[in-house]
C-alpha cells in the first residue's frame, strides 16, 4: 500500500502525482466521495489531495488521523480541514470534550485562522 509508505524524501510534486495517479486506480477522479476504504489506500497522500469537501461523512475521523501527521496545507485545504473537524466535533469548540481534542491534535491550531 503506497499511502503507507514513508514518501517525504520525493518533492512535492511527485507525491502529488502518485496521488493523481492513486486517485485515479480507485476510480475517483470525478469529483467522487472518498470513503474510509479510499482514505485507508490513499494514507499519507491524502495530504495531497486538493479536496478535503469530498470526504464522505463515515471517513470524516479516519481522514483526520491521518491528516494530523500532513505537514502543510494549502489555504483551500486548511479551509477543508476545519470543516472535517467542525463535521466530527460540532461546531462549538466549548462542548469538546477531551478525547475530541486529542482526535483533532495537531490540526487544532488551523481552527485560529
Amino acid at each position: 500500500n503506497i499511502g503507507k509508505n514513508d514518501l517525504s524524501q520525493y518533492p512535492p510534486w511527485y507525491q502529488g502525482n502518485l496521488t493523481e495517479l492513486a486517485l485515479t486506480c480507485l476510480n475517483k477522479r470525478n469529483n467522487q466521495q472518498l470513503n474510509a476504504a479510499d482514505v485507508d489506500v490513499l494514507g499519507k497522500l491524502l495530504c495531497h489531495v486538493d479536496d478535503f469537501f469530498r470526504i464522505a461523512d463515515a471517513a470524516v475521523l479516519d481522514s483526520i488521523a491521518v491528516l494530523k501527521a500532513c505537514q502543510c496545507f494549502t489555504l483551500r485545504q486548511r479551509e477543508a480541514v476545519k470543516d472535517l473537524i467542525r463535521k466530527a466535533f460540532g461546531n462549538d469548540p466549548r462542548w469538546w470534550s477531551s478525547y475530541d481534542l486529542g482526535q483533532a491534535g495537531p490540526l487544532l491550531h488551523l481552527m485560529d485562522d
